[in-house]
């Protein structure tokens, strides 16, 4: 069966609080990520947040109109200020940051039920987040480990930009991943 990409606006994710709910409990409850419930409920409170952010975007991905949703993927334009942003440039060499956090779109999210997996569900939602997008890259952090995110995310031309990576007071190692946007559409923007 095919799949629909959906964009929803801000104004547009209160009828799918439970159903982005359910798509994260099963995404990250289980190991490796092995969230608890408190905080499968924090990432939904925290979208809703993101909602009110320059540049947020969020995709969903369903069989049929008015259909379940089987994925879900968001983001917004980085900015200064945001803890995600300044941990990471704390983290970052001077040249780093001058490249990477001048002008980035925030990949927040990403997130597919099990069942519905295999069927390139992650790709669509990733290329509909990033499609068409003004900034000239893209950051991320995602677990470090031999995942299905960073195997979609390495194919989809993703680089490390910082390994060996912790947030404070969390014990799991991360990467923050990058996403040169300029070399991505270059290809596509030659004749």
């Amino acid at each position: 069966m095919p799949i629909e990409i959906v964009t929803l606006t801000p104004a547009d994710l209160r009828p799918y609080r439970e159903q982005f709910l359910t798509i994260t409990r099963d995404a990250f409850a289980a190991p490796p990520y092995n969230e608890s419930e408190m905080g499968v409920r924090t990432i939904i409170t925290v979208m809703e947040r993101h909602a009110t952010l320059d540049g947020f975007r969020c995709v969903i991905a369903r069989e049929d109109a008015g259909g379940p949703i089987l994925g879900f993927g968001y983001g917004f334009t980085g900015q200064p200020g945001l803890w995600w942003r300044d941990v990471v440039a704390h983290a970052m060499t001077p040249e780093q940051a001058a490249f990477w956090l001048a002008d980035y779109f925030e990949l927040t999210e990403l997130a597919v039920l099990t069942e519905a997996r295999g069927r390139g569900i992650g790709s669509q939602l990733h290329d509909a987040l990033i499609t068409g997008l003004p900034h000239r890259c893209a950051l991320l952090s995602t677990y470090r480990g031999d995942t299905p995110a960073m195997r979609l995310y390495r194919r989809r031309g993703w680089q490390i930009v910082l390994d060996d990576f912790y947030f404070p007071g969390v014990p799991t190692q991360y990467v923050i991943l990058g996403l040169d946007l300029r070399q991505k559409a270059a290809p596509e923007d030659q004749p």
